[in-house]
């Protein structure tokens, strides 16, 4: 007679290690998971995740690859879960997720292993395709407009001392030169070639300066 409340706890039981509730405790670890990636928390995610992860992988290790993921792609904006796999083992029960994820500078395809332990899940595993770590980020639709090559652009310019110390070592050269020889027609030349190279620089970078925002004012 006492069968029925038995057979309803097996149920219960039953219903609390099912995938369908294993499957939502793993991506709320998803959602912590980004939570703290953007927020720059490494070492928390690290010190949260399970002992399968600690004894294949160091926090230095995890720490650069999470650094790796958040420089390139930035902050996290959406995701979805595209396949699951839920297991139990003699270790434990584990939900292996295939997660699409988009940032604000590109998307990436991640795979997260959860230790799932009484309603929690603790990182096991966690591996993103290497390949969108390697490839450049998308550029700002504004930003796709081909751009004249100028050896003077600002955000390439060399240093100052790399052009002007030539140019003052060439005119002391030629003052030498002129104070040796006494060749009047080259001592002529000197101070009008400098200017006119120091007007050609100037006028450069100040057009290189400018085109950015020539750029800015055409995008839609």
């Amino acid at each position: 007679m006492r069968s029925g409340p038995l057979f309803l706890a097996a149920l219960a039981g039953l219903a609390a290690c099912s995938p369908a509730s294993d499957v939502p405790v793993a991506e709320r670890g998803v959602a912590a998971f980004h939570a703290a990636l953007d927020s720059g928390r490494y070492a928390a995610i690290y010190a949260a995740s399970s002992d399968e992860m600690k004894r294949t992988t160091s926090a230095e290790d995890f720490g650069r690859l999470l650094a790796a993921v958040h420089d390139r792609f930035g902050r996290f904006r959406a995701g979805s879960t595209r396949s699951w796999n839920d297991s139990r083992t003699t270790s434990g029960r584990f939900v292996t997720l295939d997660y699409a994820a988009t940032y604000e500078r590109g998307t990436a395809e991640e795979n997260f292993v959860f230790r799932i332990d009484d309603d929690r899940a603790a990182l096991a595993g966690y591996h993103v395709d290497s390949r969108a770590l390697v490839e450049p980020s998308a550029q700002p639709a504004g930003r796709a407009i081909a751009q004249p090559m100028s050896f003077l652009e600002p955000e390439r310019d060399p240093p100052l001392a790399w052009w002007l110390w030539p140019v003052l070592l060439l005119l002391c050269g030629g003052a030498i030169y002129v104070a040796i020889t006494h060749d009047r027609a080259l001592e002529g030349l000197i101070a009008p070639a400098f200017l006119i190279l120091a007007a050609i620089v100037g006028l450069e970078r100040r057009r290189a300066r400018r085109r950015p925002d020539d750029l800015n004012g055409a995008e839609p």
